[in-house]
């Protein structure tokens, strides 16, 4: 047995966030900022204006506090079960004495016995909890934390997940999510979570576990949605990502109006501080951000009127500490500078520049490089660019990023709203990262009056969405997608005709945006209830490169009823540089009856998938390896890749075994082999790793289906091969896999 330090980490209850206003130079202390933990009435308890938490006998109680409206509490109580490696039994918590917790400064502690200890951190946002390993869990297979929950909050049973949603109604509740396996390299994998109504277990997959340099830690969250705002009256989100940092920041309009600014972790959800961004004379509004990867900062532009008309303005700021630095003009004519977009570079070692585009009042769509270098004030490059010179054009938009393909030198698309002598189009132009014209204006329209356009791609693909009229108005909105793709050695955008993405008859869809996670667009959007004029959700779902086609249900957020929710903006985690299929959604959650409006995030990924077990009784042989997979096993993910790792470093080539009947295993020697029914091609091996992609097709006859797969390694013949039969063969473990979305 080797020593071994494994930490199981549960942020609970993250029902509210707000920002610490900051006037120059300094941070002001919030309220919100205070927590506490201690002795009342004999109990240990925590406690801020977001949660209370109770620590009894071995469990622990947090209430999420959901308002003045709620009829009562609804606590969810979790107390540690057992944990399991594989069918091993590392620890039956309920057969042993529940230990009583122990105050250690602002943590909690649980001594458990073997060397197992649960440890909770009091925060102001919530209780991060942990669970200790001080010796390697004995056995083979995926680790398995498993705790009993006991809650009057609702949430469906599920097998496999990414998130549970625990609600009250609609009120709000607990989202747990986010399973996340970080071992001592920074290596990280994504896990998994199941519940049965009564059961809660968090899992880390074998392979990761086995292969991990320790200590490891599993991650996932217990929050409520996000409360991104510093108001009652806050509107106009957008979100940039910073990849080095792993931090997102948030922009949004304040009462004044004035610019404010927030950061999160983008792994936990916590506010890690914000503030004031324009809040000068006149007024500041329409901010919008991009993150510049090299320089680690973000960059902020808006609207600014303190000089008597509309100016574009600017400020960078550090992701990591929030510093910002001066606002520097980046337009202010005599004419009026409307509606700001900025588009970041996610290179990490290629230029400083970030891409601003802008409506000149009588002129048309321009735009400017501005250079945010990793210190000092933006500096305004090179000369304004006239994007687009009919003076009817308006509200210009440009993807988040060029892209982190080297070898498309970084491109983008700006979009507009156009006006032909009364008739609406939309315009849209290919550009690269120096803001050269690398297209001529293309015009595109769907629907009925088309307006307020979107738009985000790789450099090569890009999806440009915007909404319609349904009819002559006063019809409902439908929302539409053009896919757009540089073709002809860059110098044209192909785009095939644009088709209707949200169309419900007589339903009202507005308020696009969209982002580019890899195998697939995001696209969210506010959707009105079947029927109704005044409630309003937000949908999201899945877009296939290339095309308008739709991939996967509709996912939606925020209440069913008595809300407007809308305005979302999104972010991928790849326009920031990240190899990521994450992405954060910001919206606008406004109460019908008081007008009150408040920001809430929520985290999105292009799939979830089905689980991924280990065949039982198949373990491998000789020096074959793990087995594992790349990416969710979901509908649509062409990304997907089963992977190998550690197998023999003298291997130098392996291929893959698949079952599709779950038949009988065959034995030879010391290996236990699935009942091969296809085979694959050789795939190198290099180091003892081997990469096999397996693009899944977004098909929903595919859902539910179920396949074995092992790998088998050509070895140099050992002196006691494993397989008499085959000698040179080394095999992996066998793993399952079921499709879902």
């Amino acid at each position: 047995m080797h020593p071994k330090l494994v930490t199981i980490a549960l942020l609970c209850c993250i029902p509210s966030f707000a920002i610490a206003q900051r006037p120059d130079p300094g941070f002001a202390f919030a309220i919100e900022d205070a927590y506490g933990v201690g002795l009342v009435d004999g109990e240990l308890r925590a406690a801020s204006l977001s949660y209370g938490a109770r620590f009894d006998s071995g469990s622990i109680e947090v209430t999420p506090r959901l308002g003045k409206t709620a009829p009562k509490d609804y606590p969810l109580r979790v107390s540690l079960w057992s944990i399991h490696r594989g069918p091993h039994e590392v620890l039956l918590a309920a057969s042993s004495n529940a230990p009583a917790p122990q105050l250690v400064d602002e943590s909690v502690l649980y001594h458990h016995g073997d060397g197992i200890v649960e440890r909770y951190d009091v925060r102001a946002d919530g209780v991060k909890q942990s669970v200790v390993f001080a010796e390697r869990p004995a056995g083979v297979g995926d680790l398995v934390v498993r705790y009993s929950v006991v809650t009057d909050l609702e949430c469906a049973s599920a097998e496999h997940a990414d998130e549970l949603h625990f609600r009250a109604g609609d009120l709000g509740g607990i989202v747990i999510g986010t399973v996340i396996g970080i071992d001592a390299r920074g290596r990280r994998v994504q896990g998994h979570m199941a519940f049965d109504g009564e059961q809660l277990e968090l899992v880390l997959p074998h392979a990761f576990v086995e292969t991990a340099t320790y200590p490891l830690e599993l991650d996932p969250l217990f929050g409520a949605q996000l409360n991104t705002g510093s108001s009652f009256d806050d509107t106009r989100p957008d979100i940039a990502y910073d990849a080095t940092t792993n931090i997102y920041g948030v922009v949004f309009e304040f009462p004044g109006p004035t610019v404010h600014f927030q950061r999160h972790d983008a792994f936990t959800g916590v506010r890690l501080g914000g503030g004031i961004v324009a809040n000068g004379a006149g007024s500041q509004s329409r901010p919008q951000i991009a993150s510049i990867n090299q320089s680690d900062r973000f960059l902020v532009v808006w609207e600014d009127t303190g000089s008597g008309t509309s100016d574009i303005k600017c400020r960078a700021i550090r992701a990591i500490d929030g510093v910002q630095s001066l606002p520097v003009t980046i337009a202010a004519t005599a004419l009026d500078e409307l509606a700001p977009d900025v588009g970041g570079d996610a290179f990490a070692n290629q230029d400083l520049e970030a891409l601003v585009v802008w409506q000149e009042v009588g002129v048309g769509i321009r735009g400017v490089q501005v250079t945010v270098a990793a210190m000092g004030d933006p500096v305004v490059t090179g000369s304004v660019v006239m994007l687009d010179p009919m003076l009817g054009s308006t509200n210009p938009t440009i993807s988040k990023s060029g892209g982190v393909d080297p070898s498309n030198g970084g491109r983008y698309v700006v979009a507009w709203e156009a006006d032909f002598g009364g008739t609406s189009l939309i315009g849209f132009v290919g550009v690269d990262r120096d803001l050269n014209l690398l297209t001529a204006p293309s015009y595109t329209a769907g629907g009925v009056g088309p307006d307020n356009p979107d738009v985000d791609g790789d450099g090569t693909q890009f999806l440009l969405v915007f909404q319609a009229l349904e009819g002559p108005a006063p019809a409902k909105s439908d929302i539409w997608g053009q896919a757009l793709e540089f073709c002809t050695a860059g110098t044209s955008l192909c785009a095939p005709a644009p088709s209707a993405l949200a169309n419900g008859a007589g339903d009202d869809e507005a308020d696009p945006a969209t982002a580019f996670l890899g195998a697939m667009f995001a696209v969210a959007w506010s959707d009105a209830n079947t029927g109704s004029l005044t409630d309003y959700q937000i949908a999201v779902t899945n877009v296939v490169p290339g095309t308008s086609q739709l991939c996967g249900s509709l996912d939606y957020s925020g209440p069913t009823t008595l809300f407007h929710n809308k305005r979302p903006a999104i972010c991928a985690k790849r326009s920031g540089g990240a190899d990521s299929d994450d992405a954060l959604i910001t919206f606008e959650r406004q109460e019908n009856s008081t007008g009150n409006s408040t920001l809430q995030s929520e985290r999105y990924q292009s799939f979830t998938g089905g689980p991924v077990t280990q065949v039982p009784g198949v373990g491998g042989c000789g020096t074959g390896g793990v087995g594992d997979v790349n990416g969710p096993f979901a509908v649509g993910n062409s990304e997907f890749q089963l992977t190998l790792r550690t197998a023999d470093p003298a291997a130098p080539v392996a291929f893959l075994a698949f079952d599709t009947t779950m038949g009988a295993v065959i034995t030879c020697g010391s290996c236990t082999l699935i009942n091969p029914h296809v085979v694959s091609p050789l795939f190198p091996v290099i180091n003892g790793d081997a990469d096999a992609p397996l693009p899944l097709p977004c098909d929903v006859i595919f859902l539910g289906f179920t396949m074995d797969v092992q790998w088998l390694v050509f070895t140099p013949v050992p002196a006691t091969p494993p397989c008499s039969l085959f000698p040179f063969i080394s095999s992996s473990n066998a793993i399952r896999m079921v499709m879902a979305n």
